[in-house]
């Protein structure tokens, strides 16, 4: 079918995707938690007659649309479930109706474009040459990432999944725009908890006490600036103390531990690793020079996001037939990270951002989207779905 096909029958069908959206945002669930959201999607499914399996890690739910036409090829769309611990501040008639639970980043809009697209390849299955499959998963913001939990249970596997693709709101760009990036583009997220272990003591009596102040000084303008030089090749990436911490402690009293957390982002995996060592390097460096005890709990987030360059150029080219070139947009790398990254590590994987026409940002109370951008995301990923298993 053509793009054209697409568009008519996703604007068609806008007022079932809004329908969707706003049952999904009224009713937020937190990660690990989406219960309802599985209930509720098991139920659109079933609707639909399209199969599917429940129960993977945790309230993760994989559906499959068979081609009649025999082919090893498999394409998969994913999306995910999880809410955020924010209480919403608008004021629309589909606010959430849950205290302190809110899709403030777009899950709600990913699942309804998810959930349509499958919908429209459903009723083209007989015209299909091999496999959909869809991922609907749990926990992307909560460690240790869904994403990774439900690659342990196999849904990239049996048949193998020949490349995936997923999407993500972007409120800087206007409904009907999407956004590119090949390559790297969303950083690995690691967070660091280190922990200074002093004596304390009265701080007129110097030579009596460990100072955990002067050491937590010391790790962090030692560490910064060997990052610093380390990185000559100008890579984008980041080394950041949010929080300083102690227990104990006045203007005349040393306190006996002070407590340093922050993050460590980077859009490559070889350099990630290097800052690692010098991280746990700079442990017995900085215990020699203050006699402190430091304690570094560092813990590995998502890797770094992945657009196989090869399979983004597919797409850049396919998007093109849907929407006019000039809205899609060359986007940078980001800092910022998603646990989609670790399906691009392991089958070819294309994550793109969807214009939602509105400006306030993502982990906001005020969060919100135009809804139009739905039929939008349902056309594209139905289209991108249909021609990379039929045309590639």
């Amino acid at each position: 079918m053509s793009a054209d096909y697409f568009k008519k029958r996703a604007r068609s069908l806008q007022s079932e995707w809004i329908k969707i959206r706003r049952h999904l945002h009224q009713n937020p669930e937190l990660s690990f938690e989406e219960g309802e959201t599985a209930t509720y999607l098991m139920e659109k499914l079933s609707e639909a007659q399209i199969e599917y399996k429940s129960n993977i890690a945790g309230n993760g739910i994989v559906a499959t649309i068979q081609g009649k036409v025999q082919s090893d090829k498999v394409v998969c769309l994913r999306a995910d479930m999880d809410a955020l611990p924010i209480q919403e501040l608008n004021s629309s008639e589909y606010c959430s109706v849950k205290a302190g639970k809110m899709h403030a980043c777009g899950h709600d809009v990913h699942m309804s474009c998810v959930l349509g697209a499958a919908i429209l390849l459903n009723e083209l299955r007989d015209d299909l040459c091999g496999t959909v499959r869809i991922i609907f998963q749990p926990a992307e913001e909560k460690l240790p990432g869904g994403a990774s939990l439900m690659i342990k249970e196999g849904v990239l596997e049996n048949p193998r999944v020949s490349a995936i693709f997923g999407l993500h709101v972007e409120p800087r760009m206007s409904v009907g725009q999407i956004g590119v990036c090949p390559g790297g583009f969303m950083a690995s997220c690691d967070e660091l908890f280190i922990d200074i272990i002093g004596k304390g003591g009265h701080a007129a009596l110097p030579e009596q006490v460990v100072n955990p102040v002067w050491a937590a000084a010391e790790w962090i303008q030692k560490t910064s600036s060997k990052f610093k030089e380390m990185n000559v090749n100008g890579l984008k990436t980041v080394l950041s103390y949010g929080k300083i911490s102690s227990n104990g402690g006045a203007t005349n009293v040393i306190p006996e531990l002070v407590r340093i957390e922050g993050t460590f982002r980077s859009l490559d995996e070889a350099w990630r690793q290097q800052v690692h060592k010098m991280l746990y390097d700079s442990v017995s460096e900085i215990e020699l020079s203050t006699l402190a005890q430091i304690k570094l709990n560092l813990i590995k987030g998502y890797p770094s996001l992945y657009n196989d360059p090869q399979l983004m150029s597919w797409f850049v080219g396919n998007a093109s037939q849907y929407i006019v070139n000039q809205n899609i947009i060359a986007l940078s790398p980001r800092l910022t990270s998603e646990d989609f990254a670790y399906y691009s590590r392991q089958i070819p994987a294309c994550f793109f951002r969807l214009g939602i026409g509105k400006e306030v940002g993502v982990h906001n109370a005020h969060f919100d989207v135009n809804e139009e951008c739905l039929q939008v995301g349902v056309g594209l990923l139905a289209h991108t779905a249909q021609e990379y298993l039929n045309y590639t």
